[in-house]
């Protein structure tokens, strides 16, 4: 009890405008302003997908840590409302058939929930030059037992976007037929995936 009145007096404290009077109505105001960063992050890309899979799973049980970030996302968010995802229209001639060039990226915090055990595992997808048109960022559903383990996971599953789109860009005749590179920051995962 004494810790839910002291996260209620810590949480008035950063927004003094909200009247909270008891752990209810801090968990109402985290989940009101997660939901409002959730729908900004869907039209902002990967910048705030982690950060808001990350909150969302402590707002049931809210701490001034989560609502320090919460706070600092708001303030990501005012700034960065008129930064545009820009998409460029390639110049082609009409006889030149149009090529594009997949570029991927995925990564992972290893044991990074510490109630679970679990960790994080992302992936960005970009044609070259251009905005990300496709990414994810998931909790794993196994503890996995080292960071090498989660990159691979990671990677395993950035694999399967990657074949996907690779297959969607044939079918369109986008393709042109190099092979996609897949960037990794861990380097046993780097050499045993490249030694494949």
């Amino acid at each position: 009890h004494t810790e839910e009145q002291e996260a209620v007096l810590a949480v008035q404290k950063m927004f003094p405008k909200k009247e909270l009077h008891t752990y209810q109505d801090v968990i109402t105001l985290g989940l009101r302003l997660l939901y409002g960063i959730a729908r900004y992050a869907k039209q902002a890309g990967p910048s705030l997908r982690t950060a808001v899979s990350i909150c969302g799973r402590h707002i049931q049980l809210p701490c001034p840590k989560l609502f320090s970030g919460l706070k600092r996302m708001l303030r990501y968010c005012k700034d960065a409302h008129d930064s545009p995802v820009i998409y460029k229209q390639q110049a082609i001639a009409p006889t030149t058939p149009p090529s594009v060039t997949v570029v991927a990226q995925s990564d992972a915090a290893f044991n990074d929930d510490l109630d679970t055990g679990l960790s994080q595992t992302g992936y960005v997808l970009a044609l070259e030059g251009q905005a990300p048109f496709d990414t994810s960022s998931t909790q794993s559903k196994t503890a996995k037992t080292s960071t090498y383990m989660a990159e691979k996971s990671a990677a395993a599953t950035a694999c399967k976007a990657i074949v996907y789109t690779t297959n969607l860009l044939k079918e369109l005749r986008l393709h042109n037929g190099k092979p996609t590179e897949l960037h990794i920051d861990n380097q046993a995962a780097h050499l045993d995936l490249s030694s494949r």
